[in-house]
């Protein structure tokens, strides 16, 4: 193992590698499991088949976890920005797709990921920008779908449980001045996040230092 990965492992805490493991675990089972029931459906193939073929992608994925996560976490909060930009934007698209194309739940992850930035005193602008651009990319597919749709206006009202009637209109507005909000919710919840958890104290990164050298003995000149 590197000097440097061993020193950016010590430097974490037990609740950060629990962190940092749970946020790097699910990534190989999900994308195999999905990627192969989707390859299973898009061949053709029985749903029975696709079903079993996400499970065997599930267990390859699992099984590849024993191997990725633990080097994974070892990189501490030392990961290369493509990493990390990466992993937060398979969560935001995992909950896109989970919580059925509604975006406020992704201010929820906006705020873990300004928490690893805290805790791994990385640059918070930069987290802001990642966070804010992705949910602006997934609130802009959420509005089109929402616009496209014509049941958003019956489903708003049913789930809402609104007294009145739902209109396209009433939807569009909603549309344009909750885009703007939603996304500067997310640059609040990513700072107070990252707030939040700078106040805990992180454990020093060790400094190595350069071993001594031992002292040069000097044979005594003979006489001829």
């Amino acid at each position: 193992m590197p000097a440097d990965d061993d020193g950016a492992f010590r430097a974490t805490t037990r609740a950060d590698r629990v962190l940092l493991a749970l946020a790097h675990a699910p990534v190989a089972p999900v994308t195999l499991g999905a990627g192969a029931a989707w390859v299973g459906l898009v061949s053709g193939r029985p749903v029975e088949d696709a079903a079993v073929a996400a499970v065997v992608g599930l267990a390859v994925g699992l099984v590849a976890d024993a191997r990725l996560v633990p080097r994974w976490v070892r990189l501490g909060f030392d990961a290369p920005a493509g990493l990390a930009v990466g992993l937060y934007v398979f969560h935001a698209v995992t909950l896109f797709v989970l919580s059925m194309g509604v975006p406020v739940p992704q201010l929820a992850l906006g705020a873990v990921a300004g928490a690893v930035a805290g805790r791994g005193r990385l640059d918070l602008a930069r987290t802001r920008r990642v966070t804010t651009t992705t949910l602006a990319v997934l609130g802009t597919l959420a509005a089109f779908l929402a616009v496209a749709r014509p049941s958003t206006t019956y489903d708003l009202r049913r789930s809402l449980g609104l007294p009145f009637e739902v209109t396209p209109a009433i939807v569009l507005a909603m549309v344009v001045v909750g885009g703007p909000l939603l996304l500067g919710a997310q640059w609040v919840c990513t700072t107070a996040g990252a707030r939040l958890a700078a106040h805990r104290p992180a454990p020093a990164r060790p400094v190595l230092r350069r071993a001594a050298q031992p002292p040069v003995l000097r044979q005594p000149a003979v006489r001829s």
